[in-house]
């Protein structure tokens, strides 16, 4: 009754496209290959294998776009939770164009996925989006599982499927990701804080009390002059341990041959103290040309530049 029913119905509703041609008529191979498609889907949704059968119906209704076939499309695809695209396939029924000597099989089949397309359309989930931390005119991005949604005030939605997604929010260089699972027929709202997006391409810049911006020389000089100057005052502290070593195990000119080691020892760490103390001090000085020459003064700040002529030196400024 059945493979009756479709082999009736798709020769119909493919002359029902008005820009096919008639070569487009499908062909008896076509017939029969939906009739078997048709009869394997309705044999898999039988047996629980659902995904199967979508594949089976998606075939058989891509021969002849029939009114039986997408019906039995929808039913299943609702069975599955494609609720999004059973509702496209229901709807679908009512834009092909009805044939004069169409069956009553198909007519049923019409008012039948109208009916399915409300029902689903009440089971769809909604995804609501909503940003926080950024100005209202951000030109913000979000996606759903890849797929871009419209912003307009901060906000968008999604018609989804029920099930998990993947969220993701995006402004400049700052991203947010975020899991959801909609459940049927239910608004579900994820607010997104994007807090510090418009700023993340650029790290804050360091001021003064009197808001110079100070440049990262000065920080680089001040950091290589502390290490500098430890080094040289912890080493310049072994150094004159070792050479009271030394004069305490010396008589005069004369001293022991143990000694030899520790004066070694100590003229190597005297020589690394003079070297972090010339280091450190090179340090300081980076940081002072950082902070007096590469610094750039606020409108209202302290502004100190050094004046060198033939006859003085001085510094002018604005305090």
């Amino acid at each position: 009754m059945l493979g009756t029913t479709l082999l009736l119905a798709l020769p119909r509703a493919s002359a029902a496209q008005p820009a096919q041609p008639p070569s487009a008529q499908p062909s008896a191979a076509d017939l029969e290959s939906a009739r078997e498609l048709f009869k394997e889907g309705r044999e898999a949704r039988q047996a629980g294998d659902l995904r199967k059968a979508i594949d089976r119906f998606k075939a058989a209704h891509a021969y002849g776009q029939t009114p039986v076939t997408a019906l039995e499309l929808g039913r299943t695809q609702m069975q599955a939770g494609d609720l999004i695209e059973a509702r496209e396939v229901l709807l679908s029924v009512a834009r092909m164009k009805v044939q004069p000597d169409e069956t009553e099989k198909s007519a049923a089949a019409r008012a039948e996925a109208a009916d399915l397309a409300e029902d689903v359309k009440k089971r769809i989930p909604t995804l609501s989006v909503k940003l926080t931390g950024v100005a209202s005119d951000t030109a913000a991005q979000v996606t759903v599982d890849g797929a871009a949604v419209p912003i307009v005030g901060l906000g968008g939605i999604r018609k989804a499927n029920p099930g998990k997604h993947v969220v993701v929010a995006r402004v400049g260089a700052h991203e947010e990701t975020r899991n959801v699972d909609l459940e049927e027929g239910k608004t579900q709202e994820l607010a997104i804080d994007l807090t510090g997006g418009q700023g993340a391409a650029s790290p804050p810049v360091a001021q003064d009390a009197s808001g110079k911006t100070i440049s990262p020389i000065t920080w680089v000089g001040l950091g290589v002059g502390a290490v500098g100057i430890g080094v040289g005052t912890v080493t310049g502290i072994l150094a004159l341990g070792k050479a009271s070593d030394v004069k305490n195990a010396c008589s005069d000119t004369h001293c022991p041959p143990g000694t030899k080691s520790t004066v070694n020892s100590g003229r190597t760490v005297a020589t690394i103290s003079t070297v972090g103390f010339a280091v450190g001090g090179a340090g300081l000085i980076a940081a002072a040309v950082g902070y007096f020459l590469l610094s750039k003064p606020s409108p209202t700040a302290t502004r100190v530049t050094p004046v060198v002529t033939a006859s003085s030196l001085g510094l002018d400024g604005t305090f």
